[in-house]
C-alpha cells in the first residue's frame, strides 16, 4: 500500500510540474501584428488571401509527376498499320538489317510500349521504368539485368 501511495504521489507531482510549465509558455509566444481592418491592407493582398486558402493543391505526388513526365511529350510517328508493317519487316528480314537499324527499331518499340504503359498504368510505369523512383534492379538478387559479378550468394 505504501508503494502505491508513493507512485501516485510522484505522478501527481509530475503532473503539477507539467501544468506549471505550460502556463509560462503561453505568455512567451508573441502575437503576430495584424492590421486592425482590411482597409489597411493593399487591395491585392486583401483579395488574394481568401483565394489562396481555397485553392489548395490537392493533387497527389504521382499526378504532379504525370503532368511533367517527358514520356507524354513523345508523339508516335507511325500509325497502327505502319507499325505493323515495320514490325513485320523487322521479324522477316532482321538478318539483312544493320545493327543501327535494329537498335533504332528496338528504341522505337521500347518508347512506344513505355508510353502505352504510362497511359494505362502510370504508377507501374513510374516505379519501374521512369528512372525517377527508388527502384533499383541491381538490389534484387537474381534479377535478369543484374550482372553475375555482383550477384549476392
Amino acid at each position: 500500500m505504501r508503494k502505491l501511495q508513493m507512485i501516485l504521489g510522484i505522478c501527481l507531482f509530475t503532473l503539477v510540474l507539467l501544468f506549471t510549465g505550460c502556463e509560462g509558455a503561453e505568455e512567451a509566444i508573441p502575437e503576430p501584428l495584424l492590421p486592425e481592418s482590411e482597409s489597411e491592407l493593399p487591395e491585392s493582398e486583401a483579395e488574394s488571401e481568401p483565394e489562396s486558402e481555397t485553392q489548395e493543391d490537392t493533387r497527389t505526388f504521382l499526378e504532379k509527376e504525370k503532368e511533367t513526365d517527358p514520356i507524354f511529350d513523345w508523339v508516335d510517328p507511325l500509325t497502327e498499320e505502319e507499325f505493323s508493317e515495320y514490325e513485320w519487316d523487322y521479324y522477316e528480314n532482321s538478318e539483312e538489317w544493320t545493327e543501327e537499324e535494329k537498335n533504332a527499331f528496338g528504341e522505337y518499340n521500347l518508347t512506344r510500349n513505355l508510353k502505352r504503359l504510362a497511359e494505362w498504368n502510370y504508377p507501374l510505369y513510374y516505379y519501374y521504368h521512369s528512372g525517377r523512383s527508388e527502384y533499383d534492379p541491381t538490389r534484387i538478387e537474381g534479377h535478369r539485368n543484374m550482372p553475375d559479378a555482383i550477384k549476392i550468394i
